[in-house]
């Protein structure tokens, strides 16, 4: 396995640090620059603020509602579906909640400075909206494919809602998706994984589990980055087999115990240090809309902008979130109702709790701590978080703190790992039909493979730009069908909604 890709991957890393990147990570780089340019990202934040706007700040007014329909007040077990409301949210948050909690805030602020969680948590709150929107329109134009499965999401609102004429922007997104499938919700999981629990454990592990491997030119790897990739691809593989009502049942249990896990270990840091969080706000908001400032990072002073901490907040926000993306939609079709605003009003929550909420969170303990100013490689998010953990506790408990984020990473790469391949066997089902989806699980799993062993530098930039290319054609169906969003959340509010349990 090792032979093979070394055979296929010869440009994924440099063949020494002294080289410099490599081609394919320097395409990656120019690529993720002109795709998260300022206007892309103002076009995702248009979006968001026209529902905001147009539904009456619903985010906020609904908040009730949505969270009485995740409890199951408005179960509806006879309804078409394969999943109830509360599994279809958290085999969303499964995919949102993952390593862009850990890694994906850590390299937003060593590269845009804390003013990016600010512009993070603004994202997190437009993003609730676009999310509504796309998840109404998912169950309102879903459909059953010949094996009897839900296939919903931007695929077919695209195809069906725009009409015949507009079926190739359906094409579109289903390639991206499948694509986006082997970056942001495979490898990236698996790098950020692999890199912090081998910065963890792998020094003591016994000798004969450190051995070094040449696995692509020049580049060394430990051995347990192997077995890791090794075992994590099998757990996702198990898993995936099943489908969206085994993935509905694990990620039902999975996130819940994971989120608090990972939520306790980031309250325990910020109450240690609560003396100076109304301070640590008020920095974060200072830099998200006014001056500069120069992190004196390893190597060299470096500085940072307004622009910069926007920037990164943005796309690590989406990263994190998915809102805008088009890919939470093909979960949230899956739910049990016969109600589309409904299921928009649960999928809503999941911005909420994913980048609001937790990745604010990590935000405060790497600013709390000070580790986001010397860390020398932001590439290495998950590792720059760990050590804000550790250092955010007291002297003689940090080992909690770096068990913690080694513990939730693994958790975080596995649900985030096992929603993404069902997004993207959906859209090898729209596209080729069912008998393509096994092939694309067992490539998808050999992806996790080598994510935990390539550099992490090329995997988050290729993330990045698929992930942008999935919501070009996502938004594109969101304003085209802006009418038919309201139109059904005027009609669902015009009537009594009484519980149905």
């Amino acid at each position: 396995m090792i032979e093979f890709f070394s055979a296929v991957l010869p440009l994924a890393v440099p063949s020494s640090a002294s080289e410099g990147p490599s081609a394919l990570e320097s395409f990656f780089d120019s690529a993720a620059d002109i795709a998260w340019g300022l206007p892309f990202i103002l076009m995702l934040a248009a979006v968001g603020l026209y529902f905001t706007l147009r539904l009456g700040f619903t985010q906020f007014r609904r908040m009730g509602h949505a969270i009485a329909i995740g409890r199951g007040k408005y179960d509806e077990p006879d309804a078409p579906g394969e999943v109830t409301h509360f599994q279809a949210l958290c085999a969303a948050l499964s995919a949102t909640v993952g390593v862009g909690n850990i890694g994906g805030v850590a390299t937003a602020i060593w590269w845009g400075g804390p003013g990016a969680a600010i512009w993070m948590a603004l994202f997190g709150l437009l993003g609730m909206m676009t999310k509504f929107a796309s998840c109404t329109l998912a169950i309102k134009y879903r459909v059953t494919d010949e094996e009897g499965h839900i296939i919903g999401g931007p695929m077919e609102f695209l195809s069906r809602g725009l009409g015949k004429r507009f079926a190739w922007l359906a094409t579109m997104f289903a390639v991206c998706a499948v694509i986006a499938s082997f970056g942001g919700g495979n490898m990236v999981q698996a790098n950020q994984m692999a890199t912090a629990f081998t910065h963890e454990f792998g020094a003591s592990l016994p000798s004969g589990m450190t051995e070094s491997f040449a696995l692509v030119g020049d580049m060394q790897t430990n051995s347990i980055r192997i077995i890791l990739g090794l075992v994590v691809a099998v757990l996702v593989g198990l898993v995936i087999i099943g489908g969206i009502k085994r993935i509905g049942r694990v990620a039902g249990v999975l996130v819940p115990v994971m989120a608090v896990f990972y939520v306790g270990g980031a309250l325990t840091v910020i109450f240690i240090h609560i003396d100076e969080v109304p301070k640590t706000l008020g920095t974060m908001f200072s830099l998200a809309f006014g001056g500069d400032l120069t992190r004196k990072a390893a190597g060299g002073a470096v500085g940072l902008t307004v622009l910069q901490a926007l920037t990164w907040g943005a796309k690590r926000a989406v990263f994190s979130n998915e809102a805008g993306l088009g890919s939470a939609p093909i979960a949230h079709a899956a739910a049990k109702t016969h109600e589309p605003v409904r299921e928009g009003l649960i999928a809503m929550l999941g911005p909420f709790i994913d980048t609001v909420i937790i990745c604010m969170m990590t935000a405060l303990v790497l600013t709390l701590t000070g580790v986001w100013e010397t860390f020398a490689d932001g590439s290495q998010g998950a590792v720059m978080t760990k050590l804000a953990f550790e250092q955010g506790l007291p002297e003689g408990y940090g080992w909690i703190g770096r068990y913690t984020v080694a513990i939730g990473l693994i958790l975080f790469a596995i649900s985030t790992a096992i929603s993404w391949s069902y997004y993207g066997d959906r859209c090898v089902t729209y596209l080729f039909g069912p008998k393509a989806v096994m092939p694309y699980r067992t490539v998808y799993v050999l992806f996790l493979f080598l994510g935990a062993n390539i550099d992490g530098g090329i995997v988050w930039k290729f993330a990045d730009v698929t992930n942008a290319a999935m919501a070009f054609w996502n938004i594109i169906g969101l304003l085209g069908l802006s009418t038919v969003v309201v139109a059904l959340y005027k009609d669902y509010f015009s009537r009594p909604q009484e519980p149905l349990e």
